[in-house]
């Protein structure tokens, strides 16, 4: 995906934005916004941002951009989503290992337009059975909260003729997918995703020096198997 102008989007897109900036107390030149690569949807655009922190709210926000345009069920909300990252996160989109966050909701957001499928807390979105297709990362999906570091009143806005409902992404491992469909959904955000201090619901910054490092200590392996003939 690549960053695109506000011209370019919906006026249920510009609400969308304009929701959360006003709850953070952020601005239009905060906020990075990315184009899908592809549209395979013929009605309306789903895109994704990232939203720079702000001195009322100390982190990044990547959230889907049109999603609520789509409303399978009556008797379900529309809604948005999500995702935290620290204020150390780096906004370099030239790296995956700082990208992949926005394209897990992208993926997230089309299986859902793909499915006909409605959006609920607690739900678990789980992108791959075999492998990681984010590569840098250890997740595989996420799992559906109530975004509990905002203000109550931004979980539901009113926007056109009915009410969004904005919920939170925690990303999970493979590890955590297991466990999930364990003990269940309501038992692990209640006691790993809390502790203490509260809510862990943030994503930590990525260690690139040992990923790094990592792959370096593979291509030394590799060149000694190849000097030893192996």
């Amino acid at each position: 995906m690549e960053p695109y102008s506000f011209d370019d989007i919906t006026d249920r897109q510009l609400k969308i934005l304009a929701h959360t900036l006003s709850t953070t107390g952020g601005t239009a030149e905060q906020v990075h916004l990315f184009k899908s690569e592809k549209d395979p949807f013929d009605l309306y655009p789903v895109d994704v941002a990232m939203l720079e922190p702000t001195k009322f709210f100390e982190y990044y926000i990547v959230t889907t951009v049109g999603l609520s345009a789509y409303k399978f069920s009556s008797k379900v909300a529309r809604a948005e989503l999500i995702m935290l990252l620290p204020k150390e996160w780096k906004a370099d989109f030239s790296k995956w290992e700082y990208f992949w966050p926005v394209k897990l909701m992208q993926d997230i957001a089309f299986g859902i337009i793909n499915n006909k499928a409605s959006v609920l807390p607690l739900q678990l979105f789980e992108m791959t059975d075999a492998g990681n297709p984010y590569e840098t990362t250890s997740f595989v999906g996420g799992i559906v909260n109530f975004p509990e570091l905002f203000p109550v009143e931004y979980v539901d806005e009113k926007i056109d003729y009915d009410y969004t409902r904005f919920y939170q992404v925690v990303p999970v491992t493979k590890k955590q997918v297991d466990k999930i469909k364990d003990i269940g959904s309501d038992k692990f955000i209640q006691f790993d995703l809390h502790d203490a201090d509260g809510p862990l619901l943030n994503v930590e910054v990525p260690d690139v020096k040992k990923n790094a490092g990592k792959k370096i200590d593979k291509i030394i392996a590799h060149n000694e198997r190849t000097l030893k003939g192996k």
